[in-house]
């Protein structure tokens, strides 16, 4: 701790010379300012926007992402409910065609063998 106190003391005590108009004198190292060149001043804003200019499109690929999802969970419940409806309406035809069959059966007075039919597969 110590050397701490010691090494501002030595800090403050020391002197900078700087040029004012061809004129020499001493600054003492307390009333120094560091001063940002042009180049780095420039280099600090451009940094700044860009990461604002990155920010904001990060933002706005998120809302776009967010959207699509909401649009393909909305297709793809409508893809289930078309498939379960199909798959009903499917099993409507084949009882539509039993019931058909068996009336046909029963009025031209025929009898189906189990074992004389034939699967036909679509």
């Amino acid at each position: 701790m110590e050397q701490n106190g010691v090494a501002r003391q030595q800090r403050a005590n020391y002197t900078y010379k700087r040029k004012n108009h061809s004129k020499l004198y001493e600054v003492p190292a307390t009333e120094t300012k560091l001063r940002l060149s042009g180049f780095e001043k420039t280099l600090i804003i451009s940094g700044i926007l860009i990461s604002f200019v990155l920010m904001v499109s990060l933002v706005s690929a998120k809302n776009s992402l967010n959207v699509s999802e909401r649009s393909f969970q909305k297709t793809s419940t409508q893809n289930v409910k078309l498939k379960n409806e199909t798959q009903s309406m499917s099993q409507e035809l084949d009882g539509l065609e039993n019931s058909a069959i068996a009336r046909v059966v029963e009025k031209d007075q025929l009898s189906i063998d189990n074992a004389s039919v034939r699967e036909i597969k679509r």
